[in-house]
This record gives C-alpha cells, sequence and structure tokens, in this order.
C-alpha cells in the first residue's frame, strides 16, 4: 500500500467520529451511552456455563505464562484491604462486637479479623 493512499485513508477516516481523541465530552457521552445500552443487553454469559472441556482448554492456554513483577505487584495490591476498611475492623472490635458480627458486617472471613487484630497488636477477648 503507498503512502498517498493511506494518507488519504487517514484523512477521511479521522473525519468520522469514531477515531478523535478522546476529549472529556466524548468520554462522558460514552459512557452514559454503554451505560444505558448495558441495562437492556445483559452479558451473553449470563447465566451460562463453560463446559469442562472448555474450561480446560482454557486453563492449558494459561498455564506456563509468567506475570511481570508489576503485574504480580498489582495482583498483591488489589488482594490487600484497605486501611480504611482495617482500621473500621480494629474499631467495631474494640467498641464491643464480637468476630463473628464483624465477619458478616464486613464480608470477611475470621482468619483475616484474626490477622487484623494481631497486626495491630490488639489483645483477643476471652469469651
Amino acid at each position: 500500500m503507498n503512502k498517498d493512499k493511506l494518507d488519504n485513508e487517514t484523512e477521511k477516516d479521522l473525519q468520522d467520529k469514531r477515531y478523535l481523541p478522546m476529549i472529556e465530552e466524548r468520554k462522558e457521552e460514552n459512557s452514559s451511552f454503554m451505560k444505558e445500552w448495558h441495562k437492556n443487553n445483559p452479558h451473553p454469559m449470563k447465566g451460562k456455563h463453560h463446559t469442562e472441556e472448555t474450561k480446560a482448554k482454557m486453563s492449558q492456554a494459561n498455564k506456563g505464562k509468567k506475570l511481570s513483577e508489576e503485574h504480580k505487584k498489582n495482583i498483591g495490591e488489589f488482594h490487600k484491604m484497605k486501611k480504611e476498611r482495617e482500621s473500621a475492623i480494629v474499631e467495631a472490635y474494640l467498641n464491643g462486637m464480637i468476630v463473628s458480627e464483624i465477619v458478616k458486617k464486613f464480608e470477611t472471613g475470621n482468619a483475616s479479623i484474626y490477622r487484623i487484630l494481631k497486626r495491630n497488636n490488639i489483645e483477643l477477648k476471652s469469651k
């Protein structure tokens, strides 16, 4: 393909709205459109399940893939509990809430609660 033809196609495509830079107004417009679209169009896999064969194929395709250090760090950060939430759990415990109530309120496991209390040097109340 020659450069002149490519330049002409590029100029033509740039006139199309899809190729405009994502300015704030356009981002907002696109966002509202997609929110409305998703209200009326559920995900095509909603209510469906992958077959065991498909699950095996996906598993095999991902075996041996190496994650970058940055990706590993991002995964770790995602799984860490936010400081505000951890503080709220500590405060709830110190205000007399029992662990089982904290588990329900914060939708987390017993082990996480005990780990947070230990990390914050809080002695467990005896029964």
